[in-house]
């Protein structure tokens, strides 16, 4: 039976922690999915574990560390409008061969007093952008997160398959040992036992296909993760995971992934650098008192003077073709547009997030429906094994409720693999990540 859906308090996630899963939560039919035995001896491989095993390994995380880090430098680059500026002095012109000349060499030191705040808002914005990188670092977490996932998920649906498969294919031997012995009885006709030979040569290419799909899908979650635990991955450990990192309502799901998206995160940083960007654009238009030093000394019209000093500089940007407040113009119409942007994205989330709460409400329940038709044809099996000993069906119809029974059995496994795929999803919408 399946839990019905957001019947427990919520457990959150935080970007760097793990937090125990809810137990008991475990999809069971009868004894569809019951695991093989050599399975059931190993160690269970947690969803949190995969994801956990992927992140510290892929090459990603890395470059997108790297991309991060180098724009911390974009601060410091930024704060260096705090600093002085040496820089040469130099004045060479006329003949030097005649007195009328000038040879002037020296260094001059420049130190920013007061620019109206447009270096604090410089640094701002670039501090800003750096967030914004490191939050990318986050969503390349969450990307690889999304693959592990799917391919568990992938996985645990293959497996499942392939049992299902596999007990079909031993009840039709059975039958075939049992058809036997009513064919030399005169009870069963050889187009009974023609039938279920048939239908286990069906069964076995079925089960070579099945036993493909699960060796594949290993391979890509062995690819991802790096480990050798792919054989341990279960229902099990999908409700696990869900149940212990979902949210209690709609509205908290949609509150945790505009706080916690690693995306969102960044837009917001980004729209905040653009706001300081356009705040140091208009207070580059004032005028900036500098104090400078100069040492300087050397030849002018053949006289030898000291060009040192000391002296306070006011400097106003009176005209630069319009450059200025063109720019200003430019970072401002960059901050609209980003907003709308930003706006845009934050619908969107709320309305996957909304859609991905609604859909797993939704499968939940066709899954909870088909459960019941896989119990209502297990019924009809005994239903009909009990006519056809009283005489009132045929060893074919037998074959045919069965067979029946093991498709049901086959759609709820297609039904909770897409119940898996959307859980697994909407927690990631939330930027539920380790």
């Amino acid at each position: 039976m399946t839990a019905q859906p957001h019947d427990l308090g919520s457990a959150s996630l935080l970007p760097t922690g793990i937090k125990t899963a809810l137990s008991g939560f475990v999809f069971v039919v009868g004894l569809a999915f019951a695991a093989p035995a050599a399975v059931a001896q190993t160690a269970p491989y947690p969803v949190i574990s995969a994801i956990s095993d992927a992140l510290n390994r892929d090459a990603r995380i890395g470059a997108a560390q790297a991309q991060a880090d180098g724009a911390r430098y974009t601060i410091n680059q930024a704060k260096a409008g705090r600093y002085p500026t040496v820089r040469s002095v130099s004045d060479f012109s006329g003949n030097p061969f005649t007195m009328d000349s000038t040879q002037v060499v020296g260094v001059a030191v420049d130190q920013p007093l007061f620019d109206w705040g447009k270096t604090r808002a410089e640094v701002q914005a670039a501090r800003r952008l750096a967030e914004a990188e490191l939050a990318l670092v986050d969503a390349t977490r969450l990307d690889i997160a999304e693959e592990v996932t799917t391919a568990y998920v992938t996985l645990v649906r293959e497996k499942e398959a392939l049992n299902i498969l596999r007990r079909q294919l031993s009840d039709l031997q059975e039958q075939v040992g049992g058809l036997q012995a009513q064919v030399s009885a005169g009870v069963a006709t050889r187009v009974d036992l023609r039938k279920v030979e048939t239908e286990i040569s069906l069964t076995r290419s079925e089960i070579a296909r099945g036993d493909y799909q699960v060796v594949r899908a290993e391979q890509q979650l062995q690819r991802l993760t790096g480990s050798g635990q792919a054989a341990s991955v279960s229902q099990e450990q999908l409700e696990n995971f869900y149940f212990a990192f979902r949210s209690s309502t709609l509205e908290e799901a949609q509150t945790r992934a505009q706080l916690n998206h690693p995306e969102i995160i960044a837009f917001s940083r980004r729209l905040a650098a653009k706001q300081a960007e356009v705040l140091a654009a208009k207070r580059g238009r004032y005028p900036g008192i500098n104090l400078r030093a100069q040492l300087a000394g050397g030849w002018r019209n053949g006289s030898f003077g000291d060009e040192s000093g000391l002296s306070l500089n006011l400097s106003a940007p009176l005209y630069q073709g319009n450059r200025l407040f063109a720019g200003q113009k430019r970072v401002e119409e960059e901050l609209k547009g980003l907003q709308q942007e930003y706006v845009f994205e934050l619908e969107r989330l709320v309305e996957n997030v909304t859609f991905g709460w609604n859909n797993i409400s939704s499968l939940e329940r066709s899954v909870a429906q088909l459960q019941q038709q896989v119990r209502q044809n297990q019924s009809r099996v005994s239903d009909v094994e009990e006519e056809r000993r009283a005489g009132l069906a045929t060893t074919g119809d037998v074959i045919d409720a069965k067979k029946a029974w093991f498709r049901s059995q086959e759609l709820v496994v297609d039904e909770m693999s897409r119940l898996n795929e959307a859980r697994t999803m909407h927690l990631l919408d939330m930027g539920t990540v380790q």
